[in-house]
């Protein structure tokens, strides 16, 4: 009996990690339109693939007779192929739209575009250099919000500033909210409850009373009050350490916050980063890029157009114009918009 358990606990976890393997791998495709004449199937797929579509025939059996349905491109996610989707004209009155990929053909799509962000024109987006890789600092241009960072593929997070170290931490200056994300739901007597549980939390560890760390807090007008603290972060272990230092509310905000006032401890400089590219989504250029032995991006009407090195092979990867190429990490404008691509 306790064989058969354990037999059925391992088959169990193994049908799990199946299915969770088969969830990651998931791809999305666009799917152009759907006719009931394989001529004219073919007709439509042969101009698709004139213009560049990396595209493909699906056929489908239904009680009418076999449907054939035409699709493009292989994407890592939905984002990017309903943004690929919105850049493509409409097929005899057909609108393209996102769909679950199935039945695509090996090496369609060599590399697949995933939409890892977009920003629009009311927000500022910077490259900056990151202890030999590079990071993403977005933001509201009107400094309502502290910024967003993404370390490519090692961490994000919000902060109105940070800096690397050369230890591989991180010091962060970053709002923590005295109200939950719930407060829209909170009773006032539920939000004056949480607020102090903060205080008294956070005055223990910079070595306050709640009272004198009142005078630090801010407290913008329908939102949540808050203070503005400083730590020191370790992006693989994912834990922090609470730097005994606030910011100063009378100072206002600025895109790095307030200033800082550090307490018993020993202030720590922390010196803008000077950005390596800061596009708009009117920033022109070539809008060629390539990575040598690898791929080459480069500008196809509204879309971007890859071609790979071995084997030799060119198609509309996403929608955009590329304006930076790192590696596998790609900044597009589109409209009014900026993409951040990941090439997978």
């Amino acid at each position: 009996m306790i064989r058969l358990a354990q037999l059925i606990k391992t088959l169990v976890l193994t049908f799990g990690l199946l299915l969770l393997a088969s969830a990651m791998a998931i791809s999305y495709t666009v799917q152009v339109i759907a006719v009931s004449s394989e001529i004219t199937a073919l007709e439509l797929l042969s101009q698709l693939s004139d213009q560049g579509y990396p595209s493909y025939l699906i056929r489908v059996a239904t009680p009418e007779g076999p449907v054939f349905r035409i699709r493009v491109g292989s994407f890592a996610n939905r984002s990017a192929a309903a943004k690929y989707a919105e850049a493509m004209s409409d097929v005899l009155d057909s609108a393209p739209s996102p769909a679950l990929a199935d039945g695509i053909p090996e090496n369609l799509s060599p590399l697949e575009a995933e939409l890892v962000d977009s920003f629009s024109s009311t927000e500022r987006l910077e490259v900056l250099p990151w202890q030999g890789e590079v990071a993403f600092r977005s933001q509201p241009k009107s400094f309502s919000e502290q910024a967003h960072y993404r370390v490519v593929d090692i961490t994000e997070f919000d902060a109105w500033k940070a800096v690397p170290q050369e230890d591989g931490s991180i010091i962060r200056v970053y709002s923590h909210y005295l109200w939950s994300e719930k407060w829209t739901i909170l009773t006032e007597t539920e939000r004056a409850g949480e607020r102090l549980e903060a205080l008294k939390l956070i005055s223990d560890a910079l070595g306050l009373t709640p009272t004198q760390l009142e005078a630090f807090e801010f407290k913008p007008i329908n939102s949540r009050p808050f203070l503005v603290l400083v730590d020191k972060f370790n992006p693989v272990t994912q834990t922090s350490v609470l730097l005994k230092a606030v910011g100063q509310p009378e100072t206002g905000l600025s895109s790095f916050g307030p200033d800082i006032i550090w307490l018993d401890q020993k202030e720590i400089k922390l010196t803008d980063i000077k950005p390596q590219f800061e596009p708009t989504p009117s920033t022109q250029g070539e809008g060629i890029f390539e990575i040598p032995n690898n791929y080459k991006v480069k500008a196809d009407g509204l879309f971007i157009q890859v071609t790979t090195q071995d084997p030799q092979k060119i198609w509309r990867a996403a929608a955009g114009r590329p304006l930076w190429l790192r590696e596998n990490w790609l900044i597009a404008s589109y409209n009014q918009e900026l993409l951040l691509y990941k090439f997978k």
